[in-house]
């Protein structure tokens, strides 16, 4: 009897060593939980950000007239964010009104693509930088931005080099006009 008292004895304190190893193991699978969820929620909302700056340009390809021959190529699109013509001027307005995480995002790069001149194709890719990582800091090396890029074409519906058109609404064919 005397003998398994002092076996017990020796096990003292291993309780609370397991304690202190399944709560470091808890917290550091929660903290990496977060950050990742943080992130995949900016990478969400500067993929969304982009679409959206990515349509703009390209409906300012449409309602300027370009795909109809009324403006030259280069007014409505430079190619560059230092020197925005008009496509770049609307994704950077949308970019602006499009937070992400909290914070802003920046406009990093527009392509133009005219090869069917019809139909350009307007790219954007945009980035939101220094985003707030609670846990990740601890560990150094954890991604702190997040890049999307999107790419939306105009359309031309008439094909011809007339008049720009513009669709001021749209509705289901089987609701009758009440104008």
């Amino acid at each position: 009897m005397k003998r398994s008292l002092n076996y017990r004895r020796d096990e003292r304190g291993q309780t609370l060593l397991l304690v202190v190893v399944a709560m470091s193991v808890l917290l550091g699978m929660a903290a990496l939980a977060i950050d990742i969820a943080t992130l995949y929620t900016a990478s969400n909302e500067t993929r969304r950000t982009a679409e959206a700056a990515a349509l703009a340009g390209a409906e300012a390809f449409v309602s300027s007239g370009m795909t109809a021959g009324w403006l030259p190529q280069s007014t409505v699109c430079s190619g560059s964010v230092g020197s925005p013509g008009l496509a770049e001027q609307r994704a950077l307005q949308v970019v602006a009104n499009n937070s992400v995480a909290g914070g802003a995002a920046t406009l990093q790069a527009t392509a133009c693509n005219f090869t069917n001149a019809a139909n350009p194709q307007f790219t954007v890719t945009v980035q939101r930088a220094a985003l707030p990582t609670f846990f990740g800091r601890i560990w150094g090396s954890f991604p702190g931005s997040v890049t999307a890029t999107a790419k939306a074409e105009a359309y031309n519906p008439s094909g011809t080099s007339g008049p720009p058109i513009q669709v001021g609404s749209v509705k289901p064919w089987a609701v009758p006009n009440c104008d």
